[in-house]
């Protein structure tokens, strides 16, 4: 049995450039992610941790969830996610208790205080702005899959009052 790891898969990511060499695209295709989910074999892990778009404004992850992930906050990045399959629940907010740094501009936290909840569907589509504590939770006994998405955040100062050193 293999870890629970990110698979990293390097070839399914294509960009197209426009004529003086630009990215102007990102593309990863739907046989990519779905022989991403396939080459993992852990039922609750990461599916596919695919490579930045080469500006460095994007990254690609593929989960498969079948169980509550950990709260988190992003101060740099909003979170896209597209639902693939499966029911779950996000629960987020901007009032967290514990909170404790994770790397830079990430971190996570024991709870959220007054949390909302949006229930998560196949196709759906929803943006977690930066600076909004979140979790990800899979209802039944189907896994939930999802594409996030991770594009850098406008706002620069999402997370100004935290601090800037460890918690």
């Amino acid at each position: 049995m293999r870890s629970a790891s990110a698979t990293l898969v390097v070839a399914s990511l294509v960009l197209v450039t426009d004529s003086l060499g630009s990215q102007v695209v990102t593309r990863i295709a739907d046989s990519d992610m779905r022989a991403a989910l396939m080459a993992s074999d852990e039922s609750d892990s990461r599916g596919g941790l695919f490579r930045a778009a080469r500006d460095n404004n994007a990254q690609f992850v593929l989960n498969r969830r079948t169980t509550a992930s950990a709260l988190e906050l992003h101060c740099f990045w909003d979170d896209i996610l597209v639902i693939r399959s499966g029911l779950g629940v996000l629960r987020h907010g901007r009032k967290v208790k514990g909170l404790v740094r994770y790397g830079a501009g990430e971190w996570r936290a024991s709870s959220l205080v007054g949390a909302s909840e949006i229930t998560l569907a196949s196709h759906d589509v929803l943006r977690v702005p930066a600076g909004e504590a979140h979790s990800i939770s899979p209802l039944g006994a189907a896994p939930l899959v999802y594409l996030v998405v991770k594009v850098r955040a406008f706002e620069e100062r999402a997370c100004g009052s935290l601090p800037k050193r460890g918690a």
